[in-house]
């Protein structure tokens, strides 16, 4: 009898080419135009926050707008994964110096407050926060001040964080028109970030 002598034919298995996509990174752009669709995506990131700390929607129209007041977003295609609010320095003394006498005017107008910062998580922190402090020193503007929430631990959070350029250190600030839990008041000295 004949035996028939099978082999395998040994070919490499060629799957098809998928298209070579780039992922879209994240970025931080300043906000200048109505977008409704952030807007929409921020409002309900706001919904998180407490009552008397919410802005409402034409408190970011307001913000927008304003040739003085900077909405940092940090988005990935049509998405937002956070944002920030700053507004001159002494707007904020002018507003709520009555509840923190201890902060002061800055004379050199070249300071900003961080009235907010809100991420869908913590891991967009180090985009957010360099991207729009990059924005600002590009603007000239060297220096920060901010009262950190102390409720939800962003206090330290950003001492980790932010260590090195942090100037002034105060805690337990308390200010009732937005929450009966202490802030902490922090300066910040752009010109030491290092990005």
């Amino acid at each position: 009898m004949l035996e028939v002598q099978r082999t395998k034919i040994q070919r490499p298995l060629l799957l098809p080419q998928k298209p070579a996509f780039k992922k879209a990174e994240a970025e931080v752009i300043i906000l200048r135009e109505v977008n409704e669709n952030l807007i929409r995506q921020i409002l309900i990131m706001e919904e998180r926050l407490s009552e008397k700390m919410r802005y409402n929607r034409q408190d970011l129209l307001d913000s927008i707008r304003s040739q003085q007041e900077f909405l940092f977003c940090c988005i990935k295609g049509t998405k937002i994964l956070g944002y920030a609010v700053a507004i001159p320095h002494n707007n904020a003394v002018a507003e709520i110096g009555e509840q923190d006498p201890l902060m002061k005017n800055d004379l050199s107008n070249l300071k900003y407050y961080v009235d907010r910062i809100n991420l869908k998580h913590s891991g967009m922190f180090d985009k957010l926060v360099k991207g729009f402090f990059k924005k600002l020193i590009e603007r000239g503007y060297t220096k920060l001040s901010s009262h950190v929430a102390t409720s939800n631990s962003l206090n330290k959070f950003v001492l980790i964080k932010l260590r090195r350029i942090i100037t002034e250190d105060r805690k337990d600030v308390y200010l009732s028109k937005f929450s009966s839990e202490p802030f902490e008041y922090m300066e910040f000295d752009l010109s030491k970030f290092v990005y």
